[in-house]
């Protein structure tokens, strides 16, 4: 069974037997999901327009827009979500229709609670996966953009460098001359520190020299 914590998705689940409606919602809701319900598929087609649930749960057989037609209309919307119907035994020719629509799965009536929830959950699966898939795919092209950024910024020093043999300074491009530190501070990101090293002391101040 999937963890509680991750699936509180949205159902809409479309039925015009009320009783039969009653007992289903009240069954999914304590197993944690959020029920939309209406009772024939027109109103349930709107509501699907408004809300945007993650998984269709729809009779076949309902007034003023059957299950089918309001399927059909919502696959055109969203190819990819989860649809389940239920169906009656004498309901073969809904079912062929149903199947040619790609629904995700089909529940008999009278419902079977269990059987309506294990349906339920593989579409929830299959939600679920699309949504770890979509956040993967999101933190991978953050992470390349931020790659991309940090290597806009970094500079790196190569090829020949011109360099004077008596004062060290350093022939840019432009053919100016720059001491060291300022040439290899524009072309990387290397900053500089200053302290003078032991020959230096020796030669310039010998009287700090111990």
């Amino acid at each position: 069974m999937i963890e509680e914590e991750s699936y509180r998705l949205k159902v809409l689940y479309v039925e015009d037997d009320e009783s039969t409606q009653e007992e289903v919602i009240n069954y999914l809701k304590r197993r944690h999901y959020q029920v939309l319900t209406e009772g024939n598929g027109r109103l349930g087609l709107e509501l699907y327009y408004e809300k945007k649930p993650d998984i269709v749960v729809s009779d076949i057989r309902m007034p003023e827009m059957d299950g089918l037609q309001m399927l059909s209309a919502i696959r055109k919307d969203n190819p990819q979500i989860p649809t389940i119907v239920m169906t009656a035994f004498n309901d073969v020719g809904y079912l062929h229709e149903a199947i040619t629509l790609g629904v995700d799965g089909y529940v008999l009536k009278p419902i079977n609670l269990q059987i309506m929830l294990e349906t339920v959950e593989k579409c929830s699966q299959h939600v679920l996966a699309r949504r770890n898939l979509a956040a993967h795919q999101r933190e991978r092209e953050k992470l390349i953009e931020e790659l991309n950024e940090a290597l806009e910024k970094v500079q790196v020093l190569k090829g020949i460098i011109p360099i004077c043999c008596n004062c060290k300074k350093i022939r840019d491009d432009q053919g100016y001359w720059d001491q060291v530190e300022a040439y290899i501070s524009k072309h990387s990101e290397a900053r500089f520190s200053h302290g003078i090293c032991p020959d230096c002391v020796k030669k310039i101040y010998p009287e700090f020299e111990d």
